[in-house]
């Protein structure tokens, strides 16, 4: 794909420079993929929207938020078969096409900020009825010398149940259910004190025994 040449110093434009952060195409790819999921970007796209396609495009908060551009780039200002002078529309083309076109404005009131993660799994969880499952929040479990299994009889399974009417089992809502690959069954102990300090775990004794 021929892109031109740079008007200044004539250099051919052509593959993309990495950056000192990054060693390979791939790494690239992957940074920028996890900066576009990160919370920052979460909590913070819903002002890019108002900006982009939102009540920040136009009018008198486009002009607070200093994003105002030149008017022939906004939609439906300029009515080109109107114009019957072919050197002034060539102009008014060029300035288009040079300098782009705003987006069709689709919003006229604030967007909603996006939920956090721990929001939605609770918003799901809330519309399911289901007791939280420890599973949804792996990137939060903090092992405090415990040893739950061993390399040869590792878990399989991990759940903070609901305990039917008719179970066998009836647990309360802090026992932690664990299953190994040989079908050890295990009820642990768990108390979180702080969702972001982790939580203290007393393993099933009766799983080491066996």
């Amino acid at each position: 794909l021929d892109l031109g040449q740079l008007q200044i110093t004539k250099e051919k434009v052509d593959d993309v420079v990495l950056p000192a952060w990054a060693t390979t195409a791939e790494e690239f790819i992957a940074i920028h993929r996890r900066a576009l999921e990160s919370e920052y970007v979460s909590q913070n796209l819903h002002n890019w929207i108002d900006l982009i396609f939102g009540y920040k495009q136009k009018g008198p908060k486009a002009v607070e938020a200093l994003n105002v551009f030149y008017y022939c780039s906004y939609e439906g200002a300029v009515d080109l078969d109107k114009i019957k002078n072919p050197v002034e529309r060539e102009a008014v083309e060029g300035m288009i096409n040079n300098f782009g076109q705003i987006p069709s404005q689709l919003l006229r009131e604030p967007h909603p900020k996006r939920l956090t993660q721990e929001e939605t799994v609770m918003k799901l969880l809330k519309c399911e009825l289901k007791r939280p499952d420890i599973t949804q929040f792996l990137d939060r479990v903090v092992q405090i010398n415990c040893e739950l299994s061993n390399p040869k009889d590792p878990l399989i399974f991990l759940s903070v149940p609901r305990s039917p009417p008719r179970s066998f089992l009836q647990l309360s809502p802090d026992v932690l259910v664990s299953i190994s690959k040989n079908a050890i069954l295990g009820c642990n102990s768990w108390i979180s004190y702080d969702k972001d300090k982790g939580f203290l775990l007393e393993v099933d004794a009766t799983t080491n025994n066996l």
